[in-house]
This record gives C-alpha cells, structure tokens and sequence, in this order.
C-alpha cells in the first residue's frame, strides 16, 4: 500500500455525529472564561495591593498559581465552584472584620515617663 493512498479516519464529535471534535478552546463556555477572567483580575488585585511586600519569589508564585488554578477550575467543574464560593466567603469574612474608624476602642497603655515609679503614679496615655 502507498502512503498516498492511505485513508485517515477522522474522531467523531461529541455530540455523535460526522466531523472533527470541537478544539481545545472551542469546548471552554461562558462560565469558563468567566472564571479565568475573575483568577486574572483576582491576581492582579493582590498583586497591585500587596506587590510592594513580596519579594521575586512570592510574586513568581502569584503569576505561576494563577494557570494553575484556571486549568484545575476549567477541568475539575466542582473544584471551581469551590474555589468561588471560598474566595466570596473569605472577602467577605475581610469585610466583615475590617476596622471601621470609631469603633476601634483605644487600648490604655501604660506610660513610663512618670519621675517616680510607685504605682500610685501610673498613668494612661491616650
């Protein structure tokens, strides 16, 4: 038999009929790029706030989780809507917590400048 002459059977879709499969980007929806639009934007959030306090290592580690967990969230669905639902819980636990100006109560602290050392002559400053 000659190479030219040699036939090439083609994989069938998933939706069972004739043809090529759909490529590799072809097969991501909506809700696929929307997750790796939310990991990109995510990253570069904490990126611009938080950049200043990471040295080369740390920043390397952001920019190298960010395919990661858009590949593990595109592949392994469940683990996607996890990943979310954590993320929404944690910023909101952030928001939550976040000190507000007037309440935080002012913490007495002790002052030494005091010329004497008695008790009786301990102070608050504030």
């Amino acid at each position: 038999m000659n190479t030219a002459t040699q036939t090439i059977e083609l994989k069938k879709s998933h939706s069972g009929q004739g043809g090529l499969a759909p490529g590799y980007w072809a097969r991501r929806n909506v809700w696929d790029w929307l997750f790796a639009v939310l990991c990109v934007v995510g990253a570069g959030v904490a990126f611009q706030r938080y950049g200043a306090a990471m040295d080369i290592y740390e920043k390397s580690i952001l920019v190298g989780t960010v395919p990661s967990v858009i590949w593990l969230g595109w592949f392994w669905r469940p683990l996607r809507t996890l990943m979310v639902v954590v993320a929404a819980i944690s910023l909101l636990a952030i928001t939550c917590t976040k000190p507000r100006r007037g309440l935080i109560w002012r913490v007495p602290i002790r002052c030494s400048c005091s010329s004497t050392s008695s008790p009786a002559s301990l102070r608050f400053c504030g």
